[in-house]
């Protein structure tokens, strides 16, 4: 790779030497779990249905959740300033990495999905993939 592609990698490294893997998971998985619980606790009329594994040794570092206008909710997400991942048919990635991601940040998120719902605002978008460039 280009040497200034290699820059943000080196800090990156350095802070999983820093704080060791086995911390950064354990951040995860607690910041995994605090993601689905504002799911059931808030979208559970929502249509939102939890894909990932409750189980903490069958989960990795993202949640994903299955809603019927998962691309249009997603371009709203995005449209708000949150970065989440739509895969097709139906479904949206979210990954609070725990070495940039807090709790805080997590609640906003669910809370803007909530939002989205409540003024209809994915209706605005076309519930499909649009070109990647």
């Amino acid at each position: 790779p280009h040497i200034f592609s290699m820059a943000p990698l080196e800090g990156v490294l350095l802070q999983y030497k820093k704080l060791g893997i086995k911390k950064i998971h354990e951040a995860s998985l607690k910041r995994t779990e605090y993601l689905m619980y504002l799911l059931d606790q808030l979208l559970k009329d929502k249509q939102v249905l939890v894909c990932t594994p409750r189980e903490e040794s069958r989960r990795g570092g993202s949640v994903t959740i299955k809603h019927p206008y998962a691309a249009s909710i997603n371009k709203a997400l995005k449209e708000k300033g949150f970065i989440s991942d739509y895969r097709e048919p139906n479904l949206i990635r979210i990954t609070p990495n725990p070495l940039y991601v807090s709790y805080h940040d997590i609640y906003k998120t669910i809370h803007a999905i909530k939002n989205i719902f409540e003024t209809g605002q994915y209706r605005n978008y076309k519930n499909k993939r649009e070109a990647v460039a």
